[in-house]
């Protein structure tokens, strides 16, 4: 697969580039730099060694998403704090939402808020700039998929500020959006 790396603002494409795996991890091949791109930088070394700063962090990302995410694949992650309510709220995923969840998130960006995770059949959700567990729902296998069977939301007014209608809402939403995705 070739993989193309833009410039967010203008769209330009700076590099493209093949991964290739093996026993060792995944290595770059047939990398192609358009000078253009690069033009106001002379120097030939300074532009490999952007190009590679990129490519590494690529790689870095493809190695954690190789798997899924995991509790220690976040800095700073909080516990659900004892002050926390026990939500009633049905909640019934596929099994393709379910391996998706399984998989969780690991923020890509400032804008992306939330780091997600799943240790046993329990989902963690987690604020990315804070670490604060906002939800933790656990799920059990059902006829038509997984049920949510237990909801809990924090109500440390110092780390969180929703109450059960908000929460409701927001979980729906959450779980069609990883259904959409």
């Amino acid at each position: 697969e070739t993989f193309y790396i833009h410039r967010k603002q203008s769209g330009q494409c700076d590099c493209q580039f093949r991964l290739t795996a093996d026993s060792e991890g995944y290595q770059v091949a047939d990398p192609i730099i358009n000078r253009d791109a690069f033009r106001v930088i002379a120097d030939t070394g300074q532009i490999v060694r952007i190009v590679d700063g990129i490519v590494s962090q690529l790689l870095w990302w493809i190695e954690r998403t190789a798997r899924p995410t995991k509790r220690t694949d976040w800095q700073n992650i909080q516990p659900l704090p004892d002050q926390k309510t026990r939500l009633n709220v049905q909640i019934v995923i596929t099994g393709d939402q379910y391996e998706k969840l399984r998989w969780g998130y690991i923020p890509r960006a400032m804008e992306d808020h939330w780091f997600y995770f799943m240790e046993d059949d329990c989902l963690y959700l987690h604020r990315s700039w804070t670490g604060f567990c906002i939800f933790q729902v656990t799920f059990a296998p059902a006829d038509d998929g997984y049920k949510a069977v237990e909801i809990w939301a924090n109500r440390d007014p110092d780390q969180y500020q929703g109450d059960a209608d908000y929460d409701r809402d927001w979980l729906t939403g959450f779980l069609q959006r990883i259904a959409n995705s």
